[in-house]
């Protein structure tokens, strides 16, 4: 069965119609694969983009987390600096509550050594019995407030040591911050690399689609000449055929083979022509047509004169030699009779 196909009738053969579909297979596969290589391209393109958001993100992030460690850091540092200051602030009450004890000490050993003029400092006793209770005030005063501040001073310390802790804590996340954002960076620049791979790819594949597109171009070109050669080849072909077919139906007007009787018409079935010539082999004999008759040609196989013969197959070689006017030794006749 001959191949069905788009191009059945163009005049096109089989192998030309295979290489032409060939051509355009490979034309239309190349530009799904540049189209799909192009897909990828912005699918990579797209997550690249998403991936450089998300740095920026991660970036603000530990910008953020940064901030909030150096405010904790300098929360510490204030409470530790104000620890610091009650502490001295104790020491100072403590030594002050130190030297008002030595001085009422002091008086009360005056007050002793002075029996003799117990009446003349009597005054001065009470007086610094007052000063020596005023200070023993506010030397117990001084202690509390001492034991205040050493308080303050812990929980200033214990809230500077959360603090710390939270400005640590602050800093291992903005290190993991960091860590996730140059993560992201290589991910991002990885996929920035497949993007422009694929890009890459996309170009290629786009360019071999073109050349593709080229050769299917050039091919469809080529077949349409060769169609347009074919198509001419066909029609001297058919004129060829159709000569032929002339000039042998003209033959075979004229000549009409052979037959074991005379024909009444000629190989078409059309009347006889004037001139057609058969050979008879019943008797061995060509006739020719004369228009209404067929006549014995002038030779016949069974009575041809053969010239390897040397017309030794004559019926009788002394009626030919009288008909030739010559003797047996072949002088002629009529020389022998004029000589006398």
């Amino acid at each position: 069965m001959p191949k069905t196909s788009f191009y059945s009738g163009t005049g096109l053969q089989n192998n030309e119609v295979d290489t032409l579909e060939t051509y355009v297979s490979e034309a239309e596969a190349a530009r799904d694969a540049a189209q799909t290589a192009r897909d990828a391209a912005a699918a990579s393109a797209t997550s690249a983009a998403t991936s450089l958001t998300n740095i920026g993100n991660s970036e603000a992030n530990a910008a953020a987390s940064a901030t909030s460690a150096q405010t904790a850091r300098t929360a510490a540092e204030t409470a530790k600096t104000a620890a610091e200051v009650a502490k001295q602030d104790a020491e100072t009450a403590e030594t002050n509550a130190a030297a008002s004890a030595t001085s009422a000490a002091t008086s009360a050993t005056n007050s002793a050594n002075s029996a003799a003029g117990v009446s003349a400092y009597a005054a001065a006793a009470s007086t610094s019995a007052t000063n020596a209770a005023n200070s023993a005030t506010a030397s117990s005063n001084s202690a509390a407030a001492a034991s205040t501040s050493e308080t303050n001073a812990a929980s200033s310390s214990s809230s500077a040591s959360t603090s710390a802790s939270n400005a640590a804590t602050s800093e291992t996340n903005a290190a993991s911050s960091a860590t996730s954002a140059s993560t992201s960076s290589a991910t991002a620049t990885t996929q920035a690399s497949n993007a422009s791979t694929s890009a890459s790819n996309a170009a290629t594949s786009a360019t071999q689609s073109a050349s593709s597109a080229t050769q299917a171009a050039s091919s469809a070109s080529s077949a349409s000449s060769s169609q347009s050669a074919a198509s001419t080849s066909a029609s001297q072909a058919a004129a060829s055929a159709n000569s032929a077919a002339a000039s042998l139906d003209s033959f075979q007007d004229i000549y009409l083979g052979t037959a074991s009787s005379n024909p009444s018409t000629d190989l078409d079935g059309d009347a006889l022509q004037t001139g057609s010539i058969y050979y008879n082999t019943t008797g061995n004999q060509l006739y020719v047509y004369d228009g209404s008759n067929w006549d014995a040609a002038a030779f016949s196989s069974s009575s041809a004169l053969v010239s390897s013969n040397n017309l030794s197959d004559v019926a009788s070689a002394a009626t030919a030699r009288t008909n030739l006017d010559v003797d047996q030794a072949g002088t002629a006749l009529a020389m022998a009779i004029a000589l006398g």
